[in-house]
């Protein structure tokens, strides 16, 4: 792979790689797909058997706390509020 074609992928890729990193991809893009390759070619004997059934892995609160019930001590920690909310600056405006 010579640099041109580096830039190229880094351009389709929306990359913006510097010197270093345009001189090093090729070796790193080799081993990877060396390392794709040789994955392709392990053999699985047998069936492969694959659970994708939906499990909760979430665990239960074991301290469950009312809705509330830190929101002064919060507040009180907050830079700037208002009327009893996090006042933030302007992030998104109509034209």
């Amino acid at each position: 792979m010579n640099k041109e074609e580096v830039l190229h992928l880094a351009e389709l890729a929306k990359l913006d790689l510097s010197d270093e990193e345009i001189a090093q991809f090729p070796e790193q893009l080799a081993a990877i797909l060396d390392f794709i390759g040789a994955i392709q070619e392990v053999e699985i004997q047998g069936d492969v058997v694959r659970d994708f059934s939906h499990k909760n892995i979430f665990r239960q609160d074991e301290h469950a706390h009312n809705e509330g019930e830190n929101r002064s001590e919060i507040l009180h920690e907050m830079p700037e509020t208002e009327k009893g909310m996090l006042k933030v600056r302007k992030i998104l405006s109509s034209k």
